[in-house]
């Protein structure tokens, strides 16, 4: 039994141990009305969030989920409002299942689950053009510009440098589907703050040129 607070007051939930080695391959029927569900309830609430990881891979590349996706994946920097609408995704079916602050937040229904990735601003003079995502240091302009698509029926929101994000994350090869593979981008996207460092530790007289 997992807790959480929400305005001052435990909140209980079961959790769940999610991991590739359990997984299974979503329903797509149930991922199609477990996501707009979600949507339903965020954009009631005002609460901006984006398709991200293998769920944008599959709206761009073959408007549908991917045929052998196991969740479904969305990121948003507004955490303390996706807190205050856990009950009322509960409600709805949408059941919290695991959370680690700051960073990702999981609801299941049917055994589809939606991980909600947080993306968290950073301070000092990094603040303008990187943020924190999944443990890592990475350009906010994936963030900060957003597009809109049509998806399922909706409209969603995405990264305005979608493609470009797909390419970090899947390789310049992204486009080609990987027969009987989950939407695994753990291997290829490595560590921007790695792939930054020059930039990141330059001596600051040299950054605010």
């Amino acid at each position: 039994m997992g807790q959480i607070i929400i305005k001052e007051q435990p909140f209980h939930f079961d959790e769940i141990d999610l991991t590739y080695e359990n997984s299974i391959i979503i329903d797509s029927s149930i991922a199609k009305q477990n996501l707009l569900d979600f949507k339903a309830v965020l954009d009631k609430r005002g609460i901006k969030f984006l398709l991200m990881h293998g769920t944008l891979l599959g709206a761009i590349r073959e408007q549908q989920f991917i045929k052998h996706d196991i969740d479904i994946d969305t990121c948003t920097f507004e955490e303390e409002k996706l807190v205050e609408v856990i009950p009322e995704l509960s409600q709805a079916g949408l059941k919290l299942c695991r959370y680690e602050k700051n960073v990702i937040y999981s609801f299941i229904r049917n055994n589809v689950y939606i991980d909600v990735y947080i993306v968290n601003k950073l301070k000092g003079l990094i603040s303008p053009f990187y943020v924190r995502y999944l443990y890592r240091i990475i350009p906010r302009k994936y963030f900060r510009c957003t597009k809109k698509m049509i998806f399922l029926g909706e409209t969603f929101k995405i990264p305005n440098h979608s493609i470009k994000l797909l390419e970090f994350w899947y390789g310049k090869d992204w486009q080609t589907p990987i027969s009987n593979s989950p939407s695994n981008d753990e291997d290829k996207r490595g560590t921007y703050l790695e792939q930054h460092r020059r930039f990141l530790f330059r001596p600051i007289y040299k950054i605010i040129k």
